[in-house]
């Protein structure tokens, strides 16, 4: 059995694999619990392995990869044009194997665990900042309607709000709620503060490896998303060309059509 392409729907406890030889023809179906994944894996010569971006697909590309395999992986919706049907494993399986060889086609690079570990800190820190601005719009509201206001960032909102609470209009029923949301916007402070001195120290490494003019005004958190999402040497030109104007030629053709 000498497979060319391989499809591979991911899914958390199992993996539908769907292969094809040089010609296009199918050679395998089948669905392996993840037991068994990197044992099949390593009996087969190496060979193209097409993946759907999402989930615990870098893991599993980096697996594959270290068994000898080329693994791509694939922006999703890109995929869902080679389906036909309803969405199932095994027709996921195979229009991504049918995906994978189409020139066109976008790949995402294969992410380390440590690119990984640092986007995860900088997607917690975007929904802490988000939970912040929402507790903030609440807790200025329900003040505004006892006519407490206080302007300003959300420090200066932590730092007037226990003096406002001290007011003799505000029922004790009113104080003690608002006593307890700014217990939670302060825990939320203390947690993006955190998150942000973990970010410092998860780029010290990157940061040092760039040239002085990029370091150049430059925010230090929001510094390291770059250096994170940066493509891997391994890509090759003609991938960089395509990457690259891709999303040209489909503003192009979509002006074109109006």
């Amino acid at each position: 059995m000498k497979l060319a392409t391989i499809g591979v729907d991911l899914t958390p406890d199992r993996l539908q694999v769907h292969g094809v030889d040089e010609h296009g023809q199918v050679l395998l179906r089948r669905q392996l619990p993840n037991a068994q994944v990197l044992a099949f894996f390593a009996m087969l010569k190496p060979c193209l392995i097409g993946m759907k971006a999402c989930g615990n697909a870098h893991f599993w590309a980096r697996k594959l990869i270290d068994l000898g395999h080329t693994v791509k992986l694939m922006v999703p919706q890109f995929v869902k044009a080679h389906t036909n049907t309803d969405s199932r494993d095994a027709v996921d399986a195979q229009a991504i194997c049918a995906a994978v060889s189409r020139p066109d086609m976008h790949f995402v690079p294969v992410k380390s665990p440590a690119q990984q570990a640092a986007l995860a800190l900088h997607r917690t820190r975007q929904v802490l900042l988000k939970s912040r601005s929402e507790q903030s719009t609440q807790l200025r509201g329900l003040l505004l309607e006892f006519g407490i206001v206080i302007p300003g960032t959300t420090f200066q909102l932590l730092r007037k709000l226990p003096d406002a609470l001290q007011q003799e209009e505000l029922p004790a029923s009113a104080r003690h709620l608002l006593q307890t949301l700014y217990g939670n916007l302060q825990q939320l402070e203390d947690q993006i503060t955190q998150m942000e001195a973990e970010i410092r120290r998860s780029q010290e490494t990157p940061r040092s490896r760039q040239a002085p003019e990029e370091k150049q005004d430059i925010e230090p958190v929001a510094a390291s998303a770059p250096v994170v999402r940066q493509r891997p040497a391994t890509e090759t030109l003609q991938e960089q060309i395509r990457r690259r104007l891709l999303p040209l030629f489909q503003l192009l053709n979509r002006r074109l059509m109006f």
